[in-house]
């Protein structure tokens, strides 16, 4: 029999095996696994499954991210490119109506 279990029980596991991976820095992930495995009562394979989904839809996440950075950051150096030649012109105007008094 496959069981099945929420979403936020799957994080909640993640979680746990995450912070006793941070805390006990002598401890490898898959030990840490292994304890939080035994503490939720989930297969240890389960929860490391679980994070290595969660950990490509992450870098998913992030390859999203970076794009629309890229794009942005493109879109506002153009902008600046056409700010820079709107102020090139306002002192050139400026020189010409000085001069002119």
């Amino acid at each position: 029999m496959v069981r099945t279990y929420s979403p936020e029980f799957k994080e909640t596991a993640v979680r746990m095996m995450m912070i006793k991976h941070q805390k006990e820095h002598h401890c490898s992930r898959w030990a840490s696994t292994v304890a939080v495995s035994k503490e939720v009562g989930v297969s240890p394979n389960s929860i490391w499954n679980w994070f290595k989904k969660g950990a490509l839809e992450a870098e998913e996440v992030h390859e999203f991210d970076v794009a629309y950075y890229k794009e942005q950051i493109e879109r506002l150096e153009a902008k600046v490119k056409r700010l820079e030649k709107t102020i090139s012109f306002l002192r050139t105007t400026i020189a010409i109506f000085s001069s002119d008094v």
